[in-house]
């Protein structure tokens, strides 16, 4: 009798851990952080705004094109012209 209730409690539990982890997986995994991630500059690495892009030049006319990163508004080049 004692056989059958282990048989028992062991299947519920496992039954749990399962829907746990469906929860837990549908619900975006809230291990991770929330919200969008930061972003950095590859140059001076300080943290970009959410309005703040990169400056760079198209090098290449020819798929695949060239992008050449100048950096960020705070270090880039000012007296360039290009595309930014």
């Amino acid at each position: 009798m004692l056989d059958n209730l282990y048989v028992w409690i062991v299947g519920a539990f496992f039954l749990l851990v399962v829907f746990i982890a469906l929860i837990w997986m549908l619900q975006g995994r809230p291990i991770a952080p929330a919200g969008k991630p930061r972003r950095f500059c590859p140059l001076c690495k300080s943290e970009l705004a959410a309005n703040e892009t990169l400056k760079g030049l198209i090098v290449d006319s020819n798929p695949p094109q060239k992008i050449l990163i100048r950096g960020c508004t705070r270090c880039a080049p000012r007296e360039e012209t290009g595309t930014w």
